[in-house]
């Protein structure tokens, strides 16, 4: 961080090691550091442990900033901080005073692997952590805080900002808890979204303490706990939590605890780690979940899936509730292991009896067509075509349909590709009918990208929102007739990383379609990307760049 005066003198000697730590007046925005834990608008507080991946045993460098909490009672003593190696042994330490300072903590090179920073912190301060090294987590600390509440994780939510954690391959629920702390009144509220891979709310705690128990029995911990359901396909990827607080108290502080999943948080998917490996996550190549019902078997008594969706598609170019593409598109997977996939195109909504016309063409990673195929497919009608393993690489497959998203059984790491547009940028053909996440990747060293949103329809509006991994970076209501540009400054820290776009039924839409009957949920919209590279994925996990050999 740039000092806007010289360092105080405040080093501090710890054995083995010869640490200098020197502690400056914070300056109002963040350095350009590799990994971050909160930030000036979003604290955490108390004594949870931060842990930071250290594979290499690098020399790196630690930042605790402090925001002074304007009040005599809450401001008691310094901030004592201490960073330990792998084994326990204490490497670094420093300390803050009573002030808005921050402490920049210079750790030698030691031993490889996880290293924790401890905070002790001096009365309620506000907390936010920087770190060289690219990979940090907050952990969520004991779900029944055998060690008492002020060593799990506990934001203060001033700006709203997205967590993310991970939910492994195989579970099937988890449980999150939010417990209102005994000093906090009925009017502290709290608040944040569980959203699955594809950007699917899929739970909402809002509120405060019971009226009731906060006049009938005052200074109680009152539990609010939700258990999250994993749909198939949802697994071996990010989940997150969009905390955005209550709407009564901004100055409430937020409780997350994890049971069931690893208990760690990150800003983002690229710095999250988990701390009882040292390792990032197991990301699934290719998930063979039963996204479709396989409840029918061919002849050699292999599951055989139809087109029937218990639960939410995740990992589809699309799915059936409506999210689709519009004409002839062309889509690249990635098939490091050279197994063959088959590949579906569907529509929704149309009437049963309609058929309308597909075709095909896939290539091979060395560029030979493999398949090749016309046919028709409807609602509940997918057209199958099988593609055989021809070498590990890339796949192209151009589809030339109408109305239409498509699957793919096991579902691949999978890009759909804009077409080029005026200018440089990449177009893309969409259809939206319940909101989903679009990804895409901002290049290392981007300043800047732009998005174009055109809309069919008059009488149709589109909601779009454009983030960046923990934080909504602009939003606009697109209605039809009107193109609407947003230009996105990227800061530094945020570039280099996968981005989305969120897309949903804008509130003022007819939703009644005269140019296709009977589609009641039919938002057609050109979204053109300048300045990024030109491919969206239905997930974090999916997105890859194809022209990167």
């Amino acid at each position: 961080m740039t000092a806007k005066q010289p360092a105080k003198p405040c080093c501090r000697h710890t054995f083995p090691a010869l640490v200098f730590v020197a502690c400056i007046l914070a300056a109002a925005c963040r350095s350009n550091a590799g990994s971050w834990i909160g930030d000036a608008g979003h604290f955490f507080v108390h004594t949870p442990d931060i842990f930071m991946n250290n594979p290499s045993g690098i020399a790196f460098t630690v930042t605790v900033h402090r925001h002074v909490w304007p009040a005599d009672w809450a401001n008691k003593g310094e901030y004592q901080l201490k960073v330990f190696a792998p084994d326990g042994a204490e490497a670094a330490s420093g300390s803050i005073p009573i002030s808005n300072e921050n402490c920049r903590i210079e750790v030698p090179a030691g031993r490889p692997g996880v290293w924790r920073l401890g905070i002790k912190p001096g009365g309620y301060g506000l907390t936010w952590v920087e770190c060289s090294l690219p990979q940090m987590v907050i952990a969520n600390g004991d779900w029944d805080q055998k060690d008492g509440p002020f060593r799990t994780c506990i934001l203060h939510v001033m700006a709203p900002r997205r967590w993310y954690f991970f939910v492994p391959a195989g579970v099937k629920s988890f449980r999150v808890k939010h417990i209102i702390q005994p000093f906090q009144s009925h009017r502290e509220d709290y608040g944040f979204f569980i959203m699955s891979p594809r950007g699917q709310r899929v739970a909402a705690l809002y509120g405060g303490k019971p009226l009731d128990v906060e006049t009938r029995s005052p200074n109680t911990p009152v539990p609010v706990e939700t258990r999250i359901e994993v749909d198939e396909g949802a697994g071996g990827r990010f989940w997150s939590i969009w905390a955005t607080g209550g709407d009564s108290h901004n100055f409430s502080d937020l409780q997350i605890l994890l049971d069931g999943v690893p208990p760690f948080m990150a800003p983002s998917p690229e710095q999250w780690f988990d701390p009882a490996s040292g390792r990032p996550p197991d990301i699934v190549v290719y998930d063979n979940s039963a996204v479709r019902l396989r409840d029918t078997k061919n002849e050699k008594g292999e599951p055989v899936s139809r087109d029937h969706y218990l639960w939410t598609p995740v990992p589809f170019l699309g799915d059936e509730d409506y999210n689709g593409w519009r004409g002839p598109q062309t889509i690249y997977w990635s098939n490091p292991s050279n197994l063959p996939v088959e590949l579906g195109v569907v529509t929704y909504i149309a009437d049963d009896s309609a058929r309308f016309p597909v075709k095909y063409s896939v290539f091979s990673p060395a560029g030979r067509l493999i398949a090749a195929r016309e046919d028709v497919y409807g609602h509940h009608l997918s057209s199958r075509l099988q593609i055989p393993a021809s070498g590990p690489g890339v796949y192209r497959a151009q589809i030339e349909a109408g109305r239409w998203f498509s699957w793919m059984e096991p579902a691949p790491p999978v890009v759909i590709a804009g077409k080029p547009a005026d200018g440089g940028g990449a177009r893309f053909e969409i259809e939206t009918g319940i909101a989903r996440h679009w990804f895409f990747k901002v290049p290392a060293g981007a300043g800047s990208f732009r998005m174009a949103v055109s809309v069919a329809d008059p009488d149709h509006v589109l909601h779009v929102e454009i983030h960046a991994p923990d934080r909504l970076m602009d939003a606009a209501d697109v209605r039809g007739g009107a193109k609407r540009e947003m230009d996105i400054a990227v800061p530094k820290e945020l570039a280099g990383r996968i981005w989305f776009f969120r897309v949903e039924i804008g509130s003022a839409t007819r939703f009644v379609s005269g140019s296709f009957q009977p589609r009641h949920v039919n938002v057609e919209a050109d979204m053109t990307l300048y300045g990024v590279p030109g491919f969206l994925a239905p997930t974090w996990e999916q997105w890859f760049d194809p022209t990167v050999r």
